[in-house]
């Protein structure tokens, strides 16, 4: 084992550098999952450049916007919405046509 400044050893004997470890020990725990549930109560229609999608949701217009998310493909999206302890799914895995922007309004 090598004595250089800045240098401690590992939980195998080896040497690495102080500031690596640091690095690793100061990483933040990831924040648990919540629990996933489909919505309840949905519509949805599409046309060749848009999506709608109609979800009835208590307290819709509380939401705050970090709490709604999309990801999307080419070909399909889907819309979480983390709200009272569990993130609510919505999925369409087959569009008509290729997704190129998401805009969203709350009601």
């Amino acid at each position: 084992m090598s004595d250089s400044a800045g240098a401690v050893p590992d939980v195998t004997g080896q040497t690495v550098d102080e500031q690596t470890v640091q690095s690793v020990s100061t990483e933040a725990p990831s924040a648990p999952k919540l629990p996933l549930v489909e919505f309840e109560s949905f519509s949805w229609s599409e046309e060749k450049y848009k999506v709608k999608i109609y979800i009835d949701m208590e307290d819709a217009d509380k939401i705050a916007e970090e709490s709604i998310r999309f990801n999307w493909t080419d070909d399909s999206l889907d819309l979480r919405v983390d709200q009272n302890g569990k993130t609510y799914v919505f999925e369409i895995d087959a569009l008509f046509d290729k997704v190129k922007e998401i805009q969203f309004k709350k009601k």
